[in-house]
């Protein structure tokens, strides 16, 4: 009796219908292509397939199944044992995986892209590079003889330099043939041919001063003081020069220094009789930057009651930021005309930034452009006018206070919307004598003897960082202090925005 195969068996117990014929499995189709699988196993997926031909669904489910788990495990490369790992790195003919790792090893070892060098301790070395550049270490903006032998340079520099580094600088004085011969003081080398030729001079003192109350942005006002221990250019022949600056950089790199011609004096160009009274005028006005789209009639205003207030011997000093359109500049042509005023053109600096249109910058310039000009040099802005009280003059405030280097005056704050209802006892157009006042606001602003002072700010100059030498006065408030018409030479509609019957004072929110 021919038995049955265990398949049939199985079958049996769940189905009594007669076993069709088998039909060639689709796994065992694929199995002769594996020459390592195992009989057993074959067996085993055959039994397997007939005990599922009833249920196709499951059958297909868990044929896939154990086909992809079959074909894992036969494909998946097994580790070589221990033997056979010895017995290929013995032999002459290296076995594929052998190859592979070899391969592998060879290009781990190999530099990969973007890699940074290593020193000579195994590390990787960082590189920075720098494009362009943030900030200059000093723009030269005016330089100005202050004696026989004394110079100011008014400059810019970088702010986070010279807050957070050491810059430094050295002066020299060239006499005009050592100017030409290009002699470089550290190495006494001469490009030129003339053995006649001065040598360069250095300067028994020079320090830096940062005057803007730390309110510097990018850049920050520096003004450097060259002293020397002898007069310089001022011989007999008067061969005339150069003042050099040597300014480092401070910040311990050893960045060579860089070499600054910051004035050149022609021959015979000295005259001593500048720095000795008398001066030109009596009283000078050195302006802040003028900006925005001022107010015509404003600025008409304001320079018609100054000329008035301190006198034909008075002159002022206006510096345009882009604030003097046409026709601004046409109420102050004919004072320009008279020789009231000097415009300088400073648009420039708005290519530096630094404070409030570099004011900072201007007033120090026009500091020691001026210094030997007047008798008294003024620092206050178009929206605030002067006032001495009656009984007195403003010679004789000045003069009681002619030991004083600085003197300060106080403010008075005035509405810039808020007028009273009744015009005043003399009839008048002018709009600021309808604006009301404010309460005191504690702001001041100051004249000065410029002979004394090295560098100064907008309020006041910093005695405590000897900025100045000498007295620093305080005018009593009835003999003269400044009426502030803030937000007015802006505004081109009326100011009168508001009448008020009786008011004369209002208060300053905040203050």
């Amino acid at each position: 009796m021919q038995k049955s195969s265990p398949a049939a068996s199985v079958l049996s117990v769940h189905d009594k219908s007669p076993i069709p014929a088998r039909r060639p499995s689709l796994i065992s189709s694929y199995l002769p292509a594996l020459p390592s699988f195992p009989a057993t196993l074959s067996h085993l997926l055959s039994l397997l397939e007939s005990s599922l031909r009833s249920k196709p669904a499951l059958l297909a489910f868990l044929s896939s199944f154990f086909l992809l788990l079959l074909l894992h495990q036969i494909l998946l490369p097994k580790p070589p044992s221990p033997s056979a790992a010895a017995s290929a790195s013995s032999s002459p003919h290296p076995t594929s995986t052998h190859q592979a790792r070899t391969t592998t090893r060879q290009a781990a070892d190999r530099p990969r892209p973007h890699s940074p060098p290593v020193d000579d301790r195994g590390d990787e070395t960082r590189i920075f590079r720098p494009y362009g550049s943030a900030a200059a270490l000093f723009v030269v903006y005016g330089a100005y003889r202050g004696g026989p032998n004394t110079f100011a340079v008014v400059g810019l520099g970088s702010k986070p330099l010279y807050v957070y580094g050491k810059p430094n600088f050295e002066c020299y004085w060239l006499p005009s043939a050592s100017a030409a011969s290009s002699k470089d003081p550290d190495t006494d080398t001469d490009t030129d041919t003339d053995t006649d030729a001065p040598p360069p001079i250095k300067s028994k003192r020079t320090y830096s001063m940062l005057p803007d109350y730390g309110f510097g942005r990018v850049y920050t006002v520096v003004v450097v003081n060259c002293t020397f221990e002898e007069d310089v250019g001022t011989l007999a022949d008067q061969r005339g020069g150069q003042l050099v600056l040597y300014a480092t950089h401070g910040d311990g790199l050893g960045k060579p220094a860089e070499r600054i011609v910051a004035l050149t004096e022609d021959e015979h160009s000295y005259n001593a009789s500048i720095y000795k009274q008398p001066y030109p005028y009596e009283f000078l006005y050195c302006g802040s930057p003028l900006y925005s789209n001022l107010n015509a009639q404003r600025i008409r205003e304001w320079i018609a009651y100054h000329v008035m207030f301190f006198g034909p011997k008075s002159h002022f000093i206006f510096h345009d930021a882009g604030g003097m359109l046409e026709d601004v500049r046409a109420v102050l042509e004919p004072w320009k005309k008279k020789g009231y005023i000097t415009i300088q053109n400073v648009k420039q600096t708005t290519q530096y930034d630094g404070y409030y249109y570099n004011q900072f910058l201007i007033v120090n310039d026009c500091l020691h452009r001026t210094r030997f000009m007047a008798n008294w040099t003024f620092f206050f802005d178009v929206d605030e006018f002067m006032y001495v009280g009656p009984g007195t003059s403003l010679r004789k405030v000045l003069n009681y206070h002619a030991s004083d280097t600085l003197l300060s005056f106080k403010q008075l704050r005035m509405s810039d919307a808020l007028c009273q209802f009744k015009e005043p006892k003399n009839d008048s157009r002018w709009i600021f004598e309808k604006l009301v006042y404010g309460e005191q606001f504690r702001d001041i602003k100051y004249a000065v003897q410029a002979r004394g002072v090295f560098a100064t700010g907008v309020h006041y100059s910093q005695k405590e960082l000897r900025h100045m030498q000498g007295n620093i006065g305080w005018v009593w408030w009835p003999h003269m202090h400044f009426y502030h018409y803030h937000n007015t030479i802006s505004k081109h509609g009326k100011l009168c925005q508001n009448i008020t019957n009786n008011a004369t004072t209002f208060a300053l929110a905040g203050r």
